[in-house]
């Protein structure tokens, strides 16, 4: 599941926390959930780069500003909700396990997939944190959040489960978040770290490379990454032998046929998942590489690489398809792939065409095939496959998959709930946010 997924599930459960009856047993089961929520809520804030008031500007200190310091106004909300002091125990004591109470069972969920996406979060390759815009999708999420758990905590309090505050403690915490929630909504953001994938496990061979295992369908986009930094190109001014970081015929033949057959089962997904323009590009890459693998027909090397750890890695997705052919990945999943898969294109594309027309180490036969020569003119198949491979354009913004239907029930949920309700005035009694 990809950080999106994660989001999404957290959300869903606090929507269900906010609408379950007060719990009566397993009370403090429940409040150290809570407080494993409040640990991956901080620790959200802390990757967003959170400054401390002391090195907020004089005047910001007194009131922060939602649209110049919108993750230290979220931490002080953050900062003023009641922590009761709980069992000392690991995580995974408390988040895995059956429970009879309704409540209990979705504080498990929420501090679960909380905790799960700020790690797809860490471990992304693609830094979630590198533009402001993906910052402010972050923002977005992490106010939802907050918010959700300050309206928990108001009727935990009522249910007498934690200490009670004043009414208008409430209401700033909530005019607070909601100030940080308009604002981003009025900014560009950037769905992409919705698409941020986990690592998957991984073996070291007898030679010391790395390969990427495939134990589900999820795993595949950590794979191509994988595979597409082993075949960054080199650069021109390495003219050096490196048979681990120069590669030839061998590797694209394994990577032409080995992408072949991943972008037809690719495509499947896609279409079961209903996303068509996934889908498409999925299956624009077969012609890309069927070109590709038929332009090396009359092909050989001068000094041939054995590109292993390459070889390794796509075999291992290759071989790994039959037992996840059936399976069905996300939609955010899927997004992740292609941006994976594309990365593996661009790659192949640049680093066969260098060793192709730079150190023109990959030389092609003559008609009479019995002397080779170099290739000198970019009309040549190969050297016309690899640059379409190379230059194939990346996903567009608006194509970028992103599942928000739980996000935005709660967030829907919330603005329907007023800040000081009746007893037994919940969530649960108001209709359904969609």
């Amino acid at each position: 599941m990809t950080y999106g997924d994660e989001q999404e599930a957290a959300c869903s459960a606090l929507l269900s926390v906010l609408r379950a009856d007060p719990p009566r047993r397993e009370i403090p089961l429940l409040l150290a959930c809570r407080r494993q929520s409040q640990l991956a809520v901080g620790d959200r804030i802390g990757a967003l780069r959170i400054r401390r008031r002391l090195e907020l500007p004089q005047r910001a200190r007194q009131t922060l500003d939602a649209t110049k310091y919108p993750v230290e106004l979220l931490a002080d909300v953050h900062r003023t909700m009641p922590r009761p002091d709980v069992p000392d125990l690991a995580p995974t004591d408390i988040l895995i396990g059956p429970t009879a109470e309704a409540a209990v069972a979705g504080w498990q969920a929420v501090a679960r997939h909380l905790t799960l996406a700020n790690a797809d979060l860490r471990r992304w390759a693609d830094d979630p944190y590198r533009t402001d815009n993906r910052r402010w999708h972050l923002i977005a999420d992490l106010a939802t959040v907050v918010e959700a758990l300050v309206v928990a905590d108001q009727q935990l309090a009522e249910a007498g489960h934690l200490a009670p505050r004043g009414r208008d403690d409430y209401i700033e915490s909530r005019l607070a978040v909601a100030n940080v929630a308009r604002v981003t909504s009025w900014r560009d953001i950037d769905p992409s770290p919705d698409h941020a994938v986990p690592d998957a496990p991984t073996v070291t061979t007898a030679r010391g490379g790395m390969v990427s295992l495939i134990t589900r369908s999820e795993d595949y986009p950590f794979a191509q990454r994988h595979l597409a930094r082993l075949l960054r190109p080199v650069a021109p001014s390495d003219w050096a032998y490196n048979d681990v970081e120069r590669h030839g015929l061998r590797a694209a033949r394994a990577v032409a046929s080995g992408q072949i057959r991943l972008a037809t089962v690719f495509g499947e997904w896609a279409d079961r998942a209903s996303a068509p323009l996934l889908a498409a590009r999925f299956r624009e890459r077969i012609d890309a590489y069927a070109a590709f693998d038929c332009a090396m027909k009359r092909l050989a090397e001068r000094n041939p690489m054995p590109s292993p750890y390459v070889v390794t890695q796509q075999s291992e997705m290759v071989r790994q398809l039959r037992k996840h052919r059936e399976q069905q990945p996300t939609p955010s999943t899927l997004t992740a792939l292609d941006a994976a898969t594309h990365e593996v294109a661009v790659n192949v594309g640049l680093s066969l065409r260098r060793e192709t027309m730079a150190r023109r180490n990959i030389q092609i036969f003559d008609e009479n095939e019995r002397t080779l020569r170099p290739i000198t003119s970019s009309r040549e198949r190969f050297y016309v496959a690899c640059r379409r491979l190379a230059e194939e354009p990346a996903i567009e913004p608006e194509m970028l998959i992103a599942s928000r239907h739980h996000r935005d029930d709660l967030a829907a949920a919330l603005a329907q709930r007023s800040s000081a309700p009746r007893r037994g005035h919940r969530l649960s009694q108001m209709p359904a946010a969609r």
